[in-house]
């Protein structure tokens, strides 16, 4: 009798990639048992990712670069005090691009021993946590790490004990107040995986989307698994495109195969997706792609006129709000009026 294992038909495959259940991270801010701080998110590192898609996301990056300029304006007038022009440049440029990717940022106040103020300071947004009060500041480069937070009261104008204290810019709901671009936060995410997906593309070859059929029988998952690489290793990448493939076949029935899987035009998709999550970015900031410097389906070249008419409501409900903010926390700093005062970029 014959065995019955002889009836069975074996297939194997060998997986040329890898699922991912993504699960984005959310602002989260609650108060934990022990802690006298707030976390931002739940492992305390949401302000990372923020910062990681301002850095991954091209759409978002060019708007927030863009507002940042526009917020410094034209030019800026500062009051004779602690602070050269170019150290109040680079300090309100850094402290905006702050406010723009997280919603808030912060002023270090320092002073000298009989109180009075000597200097200016931004203190990164991304390591400093806060309590429910914003009566204390922690300051930590590695949070999650053994590093220990270095601990700044709250600034106060009429108290000069401490040689160091911060100033928060930026005001919402919660602890930690969001981004104006918030709502778009998915949508920057999925640009950010589309760009992936293409170099990804580049990476493979554009072959992404096939079965190669070695037609010898089925063999050990050892050997699957290097065949694999080898064919990774000679095939695989942009710099192999082009390369001949030399397969060595007994006969034409065990001959090596290729099968093209259908496409489902992904790359139709993908481009019909990304005109609609970078509609969604520019939406979250009130914003038109030709402040800056961007081209859309309805405006395919510049122009001064149209620039104008969009900047002059842009300027005064997204530019001004930021100028006049950052008006009052440096005269509530330095007990100046006007002691920062900007001038509106112009064309």
């Amino acid at each position: 009798m014959e065995s019955k294992q002889n009836d069975k038909v074996r297939v194997a495959f060998a997986a040329s990639g890898k699922y991912l259940d993504i699960e984005l991270p959310e602002p989260i801010q609650k108060e934990i048992s022990g802690k006298d701080y707030i976390p931002y998110g739940r492992f305390n590192t949401y302000p990372d990712y923020l910062l990681s898609l301002y850095q991954n996301c091209s759409t978002l990056k060019a708007i927030i670069d863009g507002n940042v300029n526009y917020i410094l304006g034209e030019n800026f007038s500062l009051k004779d005090g602690f602070l050269t022009q170019a150290e109040a440049e680079e300090m309100l440029r850094e402290l905006a691009r702050d406010f723009q990717i997280f919603g808030y940022c912060f002023v270090q106040v320092l002073r000298n021993p009989m109180g009075d103020i000597i200097g200016l300071e931004r203190l990164p947004a991304e390591y400093v946590r806060t309590d429910k009060d914003h009566q204390a500041f922690w300051y930590c480069e590695k949070w999650g790490s053994r590093s220990k937070a270095v601990v700044y009261p709250a600034f106060v104008p009429d108290f000069a004990t401490a040689e160091s204290s911060v100033y928060m810019i930026g005001k919402g709901r919660g602890v930690y107040p969001e981004p104006v671009w918030s709502a778009a936060v998915k949508d920057v995410e999925m640009e950010r995986r589309i760009e992936e997906f293409h170099l990804n593309e580049l990476r493979n070859n554009f072959l992404s989307s096939a079965i190669i059929n070695f037609n010898n029988g089925p063999v050990s998952s050892e050997v699957a698994e290097q065949m694999e690489r080898d064919m990774r290793e000679k095939l695989g990448g942009s710099e192999n495109a082009g390369r001949l493939i030399l397969c060595f076949n007994e006969n034409v029935q065990n001959r090596t195969t290729i099968d093209r899987l259908a496409s489902d035009n992904f790359d139709t998709r993908y481009q019909a997706l990304a005109s609609r999550v970078r509609e969604q970015i520019f939406i979250s900031f009130k914003a038109q792609p030709i402040l800056f410097g961007l081209t859309s389906e309805t405006n395919t070249g510049f122009s001064t006129q149209e620039f104008s008419d969009l900047f002059r409501l842009y300027d005064k409900t997204m530019i001004r709000p930021v100028q006049q903010m950052f008006s009052r926390a440096f005269s509530h700093i330095t007990g100046q009026s006007d002691f920062l005062t900007f001038n509106t970029f112009t064309i």
